[in-house]
């Protein structure tokens, strides 16, 4: 079971002008090594994303010109088997 980190703890030193793909691709393939799954690691670098969409659009004046490329991972472990209501109800607590 992968444990649960935080983006900030391996990209956190970085200063966001020197982030970049390289970096992405780095905790990508690490959060992979370390058997995170896709879902995950798309829910940490979205973390990152908006840190760097505050940066440069939403701060006045913007605080980068420029945010990189984060790409979004395919996931694919979609949950099935839901309950209609009546089966929830007739479930033992």
């Amino acid at each position: 079971m992968a444990t649960r980190k935080t983006p900030s703890r391996q990209v956190g030193a970085i200063k966001a002008a020197d982030f970049g793909s390289a970096q992405i691709k780095k905790y990508i393939s690490g959060r992979r090594a370390e058997g995170a799954e896709d879902a995950t690691i798309n829910r940490e670098t979205s973390i990152i994303r908006r840190g760097f969409s505050i940066a440069t659009k939403e701060a006045d004046p913007p605080l980068l010109a420029r945010a990189p490329f984060i790409p979004k991972l395919k996931e694919d472990n979609v949950r099935q088997g839901f309950l209609e209501h009546s089966e929830y109800l007739s479930r033992p607590a």
